[in-house]
């Protein structure tokens, strides 16, 4: 959670109060507060039961709490990595114990601990070029032109171009069905996402899986363009998922005019993780669920 998610966050909250259509309340001597409302969403623990009481009949309170739950962003599968290795700017540390230790939040220390007892493989790649715009190079490059690539053991990551078009390739050895989700973030210097997103990777030559990424050059260059610093790639055990990132693994499904290989890859990784998903909250079960469904 960085202060543009948090902005983003409170924004929400005063458009709901301000759009609920109800009658306004004043608040009373007991009501929560934003700060209090803050710590029990964070932690439901917190919660004394006359606070339980008080929510029971207090429509203000009930209101905030109810928007804060849906609202209030948690800690995403990168900070979590990079805190695990060492590896956060001076902003993005700050957010992370201001989260997890100020904040308390018991849903992302349990995410947290998980990937702790399950580190899976991760690459960095430092400062990725900035390709030439495409039109530029669209009818001069004849092949395809590697312009970084990046091995850390058995994952490798690389950025393409071909013609124009741009893609990141992942190969592994290490990817049973259960570890077959990758991620990939391009970030500027502290730590923000600036493009990101999701693959599942599939049985290639040799052992081999694999995963191709098709970016759109037009997009990379009005998001990534000349400010990234790192590219982080790394398989991801699905558990450590926040809501949010599992909405935006549904964004990265393969829709119908995808070719069948890769939609099969898809509904392989939903229908294992869905069988397997005792540890998965009932969100992101629910997504896996309607992804199968809709890659069948």
């Amino acid at each position: 959670m960085d202060d543009r998610r948090l902005d983003e966050a409170l924004t929400s909250l005063r458009a709901h109060a301000l759009t609920a259509g109800a009658e306004p309340s004043l608040p009373r001597v007991d009501c929560l507060g934003f700060a209090r409302a803050r710590e029990v969403v964070l932690d439901p623990t917190r919660l004394t039961s006359q606070e339980k009481a008080h929510l029971k009949e207090c429509r203000l309170c009930c209101t905030l709490v109810t928007s804060l739950e849906r609202n209030l962003p948690h800690l995403t599968f990168w900070s979590l990595l990079k805190q695990a290795l060492g590896q956060l700017s001076p902003s993005e540390r700050h957010s992370v114990e201001y989260h997890l230790e100020a904040g308390g939040c018991r849903s992302c220390r349990a995410r947290q601990e998980r990937l702790r007892q399950s580190l899976l493989p991760v690459l960095q790649m430092p400062s990725p070029p900035t390709p030439v715009p495409p039109h530029v190079v669209r009818a001069a490059v004849k092949g395809p032109e590697v312009l970084a690539s990046a091995v850390s053991g058995e994952l490798e990551a690389e950025l393409i171009r071909y013609r124009g078009d741009l893609s990141l390739e992942l190969r592994t050895r290490s990817a049973p069905a259960e570890t077959s989700l990758a991620a990939y973030a391009f970030q500027d210097e502290r730590g923000g996402s600036l493009l990101d997103g999701y693959a599942v990777l599939r049985p290639d030559v040799e052992g081999w899986y694999a995963a191709e990424v098709d970016l759109d050059a037009a997009r990379y260059h009005e998001k990534v363009g000349d400010r990234c610093r790192v590219l982080w790639v790394g398989l991801v055990d699905p558990a450590v998922l926040s809501e949010e990132e599992w909405a935006r693994v549904s964004e990265a499904t393969p829709g119908p005019e995808a070719e069948s290989e890769a939609r099969g890859a898809w509904l392989n990784w939903c229908t294992h993780t869905l069988l397997a998903g005792k540890d998965l909250p009932a969100p992101a079960q629910a997504v896996l669920q309607e992804l199968t469904d809709r890659l069948h």
